[in-house]
């Protein structure tokens, strides 16, 4: 074992206890994390204990769909250890605990963080506001927004563009729209995920004027719609039979360069645009037949 060999030369060589942070953080950066975690238990075996920033590169590479059990015990291996954590630990964990839908645990890290006088910043809230609103907890979500600026933590877009999707994704337009206008007042400036997302729940309650308006106004501030956008339009155009307009977008997408499957995704509403345009095809070389 690396650590070993090196712990075998410190009274010959001098080392300095840096070199064992070192040789943790390079078995992390090369992705030997079972090694890295041995090397860990064997500095605290010595206690020549890495630093925190050290502690938390192998916690980001073990943050991965899938693993968390994995961050979970590293991190409370550092507590054992008595590694202090920093607000990025705790962003870590967090946002590791948000993305698996473990609401009970980012919860308690979240106070535990305060407890220890660490002061939450705006990647913590930002986890928290998103992880409550994917899973339907609007409530939550609104009060950890709340507190967010009774701390003096400033909202940015990532923030508004969480609440504004889960408000969208839960049925709840009137207070999606209250966020953007709180956006705006506040100076910022709605990105093309604000305005997509918005789109996207428009076209999904059949309020096609409002979409094609939200669509407009996308456009008229130089934002250049994406995949998403087209799709949710084009899906809801073929929906609502408006295939002409269905079929004007799809070629609009095409014309700005953005590939997409949409017509084998929508299966029905895919055949329904290609036997459209056959129709058109045919009407042109006297040959039109009416779909049925």
């Amino acid at each position: 074992m690396y650590f070993d060999v090196l712990w075998s030369t410190r009274n010959v060589c001098r080392l300095g206890f840096g070199v064992f942070d070192a040789l943790f953080s390079v078995l992390v950066e090369f992705g030997m994390l079972e090694k890295a975690s041995e090397c860990f238990l064997r500095m605290k075996k010595f206690r020549v204990l890495p630093k925190v920033r050290s502690c938390n590169t192998l916690l980001q590479r073990l943050s991965k769909p899938g693993k968390g059990n994995f961050s979970r015990k590293f991190f409370k291996d550092m507590l054992g250890a008595g590694i202090t954590p920093s607000v990025f630990t705790y962003n870590i964990m967090i946002g590791n605990m948000c993305k698996e839908g473990d609401l009970d645990t980012a919860s308690c890290l979240f106070a535990q963080m305060k407890r220890m006088g660490l002061t939450p910043d705006i990647v913590t809230y930002n986890s928290l506001i998103d992880g409550y609103g994917k899973v339907g907890i609007l409530d939550n979500s609104f009060c950890i927004f709340e507190e967010m600026k009774d701390a003096g933590c400033e909202p940015d877009v990532i923030t508004f563009n969480s609440l504004i999707n889960c408000c969208c994704k839960f049925d709840k337009m009137p207070e999606a729209l209250n966020f953007l206008r709180e956006m705006n007042n506040k100076g910022l400036k709605p990105n093309v995920i604000t305005y997509s997302t918005l789109i996207d729940a428009f076209c999904k309650e059949g309020m096609m004027q409002e979409a094609v308006k939200i669509f407009m106004d996308m456009k008229r501030v130089g934002l250049s719609p994406n995949e998403f956008t087209y799709t949710s339009l084009i899906d809801a155009n073929c929906k609502a039979g408006n295939l002409s307009e269905a079929l004007k977008l799809k070629k609009e997408m095409f014309q700005e360069g953005i590939s997409s499957n949409i017509c084998n995704v929508y299966s029905s509403t895919g055949w329904a645009m290609s036997r459209w345009e056959d129709g058109v095809q045919k009407k042109s070389s006297g040959k039109y037949w009416k779909l049925e």
